[in-house]
């Protein structure tokens, strides 16, 4: 809520006429005059409201001694003796700790404020500051500031709900014409995350694509990046960026100081496109995150935080029903074992990934090709605030692997309540979409991190359960993996049944080069590096498979003695291998690694 909505509610509920709120905005101070000046004219204003009874007006003698001039005292009598309270807010406040020739203005301020204090009328003094503001002890503001604690009442104002989300939503909705669709309203509110001045944005941003002739399901899958959108509103003449960063760095600075640098007609088209807004005869950026965000190039990366009801096995299950024609939750429910409620939870999740639709007749349907769905899943799980802080866990901690419990310790932090820690299937549903996204596969308790130019082998499987996992065995050999690569990319898909291919594609799928499609085909994932060669693209993916990297790791602990690599393998793998069986895997891995060694070795001299 905005202190001038503030100011309305007083004005328009059963206090009218009883309390009177006056905001003034800090970005407007000019001089140490500022506070009189303020204080005048918010009493002034009242008395014209007719608020309070004065027949004079309201002046102020001594600038260092407000409250002690006459005007201030006869209305401040005035108040009390009907019962009335006048709050003489001031907005932005952090501003005067953040630039330097607004210090002196503070005294201003502190000397008000504890004279108000002291006096005990029925005026008060209100601030707004936002929340992250530090003051170092080198600031002259610290101690000023610090001094007024035992005079000032601090209150946080109350989150920012999903209540309140859907009421700044339904009133774009009304003002546009548009009904968005509930998906992309659920990611509205989510991505927002009870962040008003974003939400305000992105509803700003989506009713204007949506006006554009965008579909509601594009926008549901771009992500909603709070930097996209200032690269929208930087995509304008170089003029008029260079005129926002010179504002911002001085923000607020006085327009004739901007106009003098860059022209009347710059500074005008960005106050009209509301860039910068007006406060007196100073300009500003149009909101702090903007502004922060013009200094420095970075903005805030708000994730995407939805939870997903269930994970990818019944998901996945209910598209094949619906993959070839619609059907209803009342349908499904005879040709499933799901309850009615389950059956719509499901839909809840295929929605929120824009992966399903309803037609007019009540039914669900497929909203793209069944093949294309995990590329769909993926770059939405791309923006996940699990996967985005599981990857910053996994760059931080500069190893191989992260663990299970950092994966809960995440989760739980992103989704605990008051009520305590987030629930356990949390962590298994979150687990199983980042799989199916390829952007994490495990070994055992450990968990690897992908960037967004490679696929774990996981992507686009059906996992089962957390213990289950494609692992690269070396079933195959290197030789015939090429040769099948090769015929993949001439031909585009071959049969799951291809003859005498079954463990090479067991071999490639595990590696995350190839993935099962529809119609029991076998397709290639697409590469980050198309100039690489076929045997270099394998060398890469064999020597970054988690068992080739957990076998450098037993090598190079235990040396290169057959039977003990075989019992530490199967050890950390948790596989009950036979000797025998054990004995064939690590060799076959260690050839697996050693061509592929070889291969890179071969390319780097040839460079």
């Amino acid at each position: 809520m905005t202190t001038t909505n503030l100011a309305e509610r007083f004005t328009n509920k059963k206090w009218k006429n009883k309390l009177y709120l006056y905001p003034i905005d800090v970005r407007s101070a000019r001089g140490s005059r500022f506070v009189a000046e303020a204080v005048c004219k918010a009493f002034n204003t009242a008395i014209d409201d007719g608020f309070i009874e004065y027949e004079h007006k309201f002046s102020i003698e001594n600038i260092d001694e407000i409250t002690g001039g006459t005007a201030f005292r006869e209305c401040a009598e005035y108040l009390e003796r009907n019962n009335k309270v006048m709050v003489v807010f001031f907005d932005q406040f952090e501003e005067v700790f953040m630039k330097e020739e607004l210090f002196s203005l503070f005294r201003s301020f502190r000397r008000f404020a504890l004279d108000v204090s002291a006096e005990k009328t029925n005026v008060v003094v209100g601030f707004s500051w936002r929340t992250g503001i530090f003051l170092g002890d080198d600031n002259p503001a610290y101690g000023l500031w610090h001094d007024l604690r035992d005079h000032r009442t601090e209150k946080r104002l109350k989150t920012f709900d999903e209540k309140d989300s859907r009421k700044l939503i339904s009133t774009f909705e009304a003002e546009a014409d548009i009904t968005l669709t509930k998906p992309l309203k659920a990611r509205l509110i989510q991505q927002a995350q009870g962040f008003p001045w974003f939400l305000k944005k992105l509803c700003i941003h989506l009713f204007k694509k949506i006006k554009e002739g965008n579909s509601q399901e594009e926008l549901l899958i771009s992500q909603m990046q709070i930097k996209n959108l200032f690269e929208e509103d930087l995509d304008r003449p170089s003029r008029e960026v260079d005129c926002l960063k010179f504002v911002a760095k001085k923000s607020p600075v006085d327009r004739y100081e901007a106009t003098k640098e860059f022209g009347d007609k710059t500074v005008s088209q960005l106050i009209s496109d509301r860039l910068l807004i007006k406060t007196g005869e100073k300009i500003s950026v149009y909101w702090d995150v903007f502004r922060d965000y013009l200094t420095t190039n970075e903005a805030p990366v708000i994730s995407w935080a939805f939870m997903p009801n269930y994970g990818t096995n019944m998901s996945l299950k209910l598209i094949e029903l619906i993959k070839d024609d619609a059907a209803s939750i009342d349908e499904l429910v005879e040709r499933t074992s799901y309850s009615k409620g389950t059956i719509q939870n499901i839909f809840i999740d295929l929605s929120s990934f824009s992966l399903v639709v309803k037609t007019s007749d009540d039914k669900y349907k497929l909203n793209c090709d069944i093949d294309e769905i995990p590329e769909k899943v993926r770059t939405q799980m791309l923006g996940h605030t699990i996967y985005k802080e599981s990857m910053s866990a996994f760059k931080a901690g500069n190893k191989s692997y992260i663990s299970i419990d950092d994966i809960a310790q995440i989760t739980n932090s992103a989704y605990s309540s008051e009520a305590g820690r987030a629930h356990d299937q949390y962590v298994n549903r979150i687990i199983s979409w980042l799989r199916y996204s390829g952007l994490i596969s495990l070994l055992r308790d450990k968990v690897r991190v992908y960037d967004a130019n490679n696929y774990s082998p996981d992507f686009g499987e059906i996992t089962g359960g957390r213990n289950k996992s494609s692992l690269f065995l070396a079933a195959s050999n290197f030789e015939n993996a090429v040769l099948l690569i090769d015929k993949l990319i001439k031909q585009g898909s071959i049969e799951q049944s291809e003859h005498g291919a079954r463990n090479v594609i067991a071999d490639l799928v595990a590696l995350g080069i190839c993935r099962r499609v529809s119609g029991n085909k076998i397709e290639l994932v697409k590469t980050s590096d198309p100039d690489l060669t076929i045997e270099q693209h394998l060398a890469i993916q064999v020597l970054s498979a988690d068992t080739v990297i957990l076998l450098d790791a037993l090598v190079l602990k235990y040396g290169d003695d057959l039977n003990t690599l075989v019992e530490k393998m199967s050890h950390e793998l948790g596989k009950k291998w036979k000797p025998a069986s054990g004995q064939r895997y690590v060799r076959a891995l260690l050839r697996y690694r050693n061509l592929a060694k070889n291969t890179i070795a071969a390319n780097m001299e040839n460079d």
